[in-house]
């Protein structure tokens, strides 16, 4: 799983957070402290992912029915009776769109950003995700849930929207809320996190609030690792839109899958390799037997000319022999088991253990049943013929029937699987 560099960047002091997480959130590392020259030395080939802190956000809500650019340039203009300044001077962001078609948005002063991403490039980092404290919670059923940081106290409600309020203290925000939504305190289920500089700094209140009921999680590990989890889990607004979206950059796309192409790209070369070589393997076999083809052709029709297709005048062959074996009263229907080709190589091997002068003078294959015409120059070289196919191959060879011819001895010979 691909590791994330996390950053934790404030207006507000000189020092920089950041930790080690996977795609999921997951810390890799411990929480560590520096500047961000120190962090950029940890970033390597890792993403990076940086969390504003003491940035003023506005969070607000659009249905427009576009994205990407056409988003970025219609968002000023959409929101404009929204804020009382010049929609010029913000910049907006949108996250994703719910299952009514309501995006999110976020909006803050150009200027901030501006100048975070020029103390990043300072630092020689380049950010894939820039989002604000605002999407390091979210919204959980039939709660209210604060996420207090030193001073600064974030309040999301069960729908998800977000505000930041500074200088008050969790009590009095929530008391806010409740103010603002007409809410009793009997119906609200109270979620607070805090991290160790809001309880150094709001502890009364904390304790108050864990009296009342409150369900109180103290951030041990600090709140970044806890805004990572939440970020890279939920999406948010990730704010490098519109003029501050990313260049496409195809080297550090296709970084997590180099190991797994160059990994692919060997399995191809040797599944290559192993079909030339199962290839070149396959083609010595076919040689081979062709010679076994053509030799049988010699024994069977000593005077055979040049052989260039063996397959296909063996068959010749054995359609011509067949109307002579059937017409010699040979039986042809009995059941077997010889397979076609491996017999083939048995008969090749046994006309050679038999001696030249023995030959097949007609040969026929129907229902794994060989039945061939032999000639033999003595009874010792036909019983040879037939001793060799039933010892090598484990046929069974049955002389049918036999003919004095001069001195020749033609014999009917059938062939079929053992045990017959």
């Amino acid at each position: 799983m691909t590791d994330l560099l996390a950053i934790r960047l404030s207006s507000t002091r000189d020092d920089v957070q950041w930790v080690r997480v996977d795609e999921t959130g997951a810390t890799r590392g411990s929480l560590a402290t520096g500047s961000l020259a120190d962090a950029a030395r940890h970033v390597e080939d890792r993403d990076v992912l940086v969390v504003l802190d003491d940035v003023a956000v506005t969070r607000t809500h659009c249905d427009l029915p576009v994205s990407g650019k056409k988003l970025a340039q219609a968002l000023p203009y959409a929101l404009e009776d929204q804020f009382a300044g010049d929609v010029e001077a913000l910049h907006f962001g949108a996250g994703a769109t719910d299952d009514n078609g309501i995006r999110p948005v976020a909006a803050l002063d150009e200027s901030a950003v501006t100048t975070v991403l020029e103390q990043l490039a300072d630092a020689g980092i380049q950010a894939q995700h820039l989002h604000t404290w605002h999407d390091a919670i979210g919204p959980l059923e039939g709660f209210v849930q604060l996420l207090a940081i030193g001073e600064q106290v974030l309040v999301c409600d069960a729908e998800g929207d977000v505000a930041a309020l500074r200088g008050l203290s969790p009590d009095a925000v929530l008391d806010a809320w409740r103010t603002a939504r007409d809410e009793d305190a009997e119906e609200v289920n109270v979620r607070i996190y805090y991290d160790a500089e809001a309880k150094s700094q709001f502890g009364a209140a904390l304790d108050a609030l864990s009296n009342s009921g409150a369900d109180l999680k103290q951030l041990a590990d600090g709140v970044l690792p806890f805004a990572a989890r939440h970020i890279l889990s939920r999406g948010g607004i990730n704010l490098l839109q519109g003029d501050y979206a990313l260049r496409s950059n195809v080297g550090a796309s296709l970084r997590p899958w180099v190991l797994a192409a160059t990994l692919a790209g060997i399995a191809l070369v040797l599944s290559v390799v192993g079909n030339a070589v199962e290839m070149r393997e396959l083609e010595r076999t076919s040689a081979r037997l062709d010679g076994d083809i053509e030799q049988l052709l010699r024994r069977v029709q000593p005077g055979t000319g040049a052989v260039s297709n063996p397959e296909r005048q063996l068959s010749n062959l054995v359609s011509r022999a067949r109307g002579a074996t059937n017409s010699a009263g040979t039986s042809t229907g009995d059941p077997g088991g010889a397979p076609f080709l491996p017999t083939l190589n048995t008969v090749a091997g046994a006309l050679a253990a038999a001696g030249d002068n023995t030959r097949i003078d007609a040969i026929a294959y129907r229902g794994g049943v060989f039945d061939l015409r032999v000639s033999a120059p003595s009874a010792q070289a036909l019983d040879g013929f037939t001793q060799h196919v039933t010892d090598v191959a484990g046929l069974t060879a049955q002389i049918q029937r036999t003919e004095q011819d001069e001195e020749v001895i033609k014999s009917f010979v059938k062939i079929s699987g053992g045990g017959e």
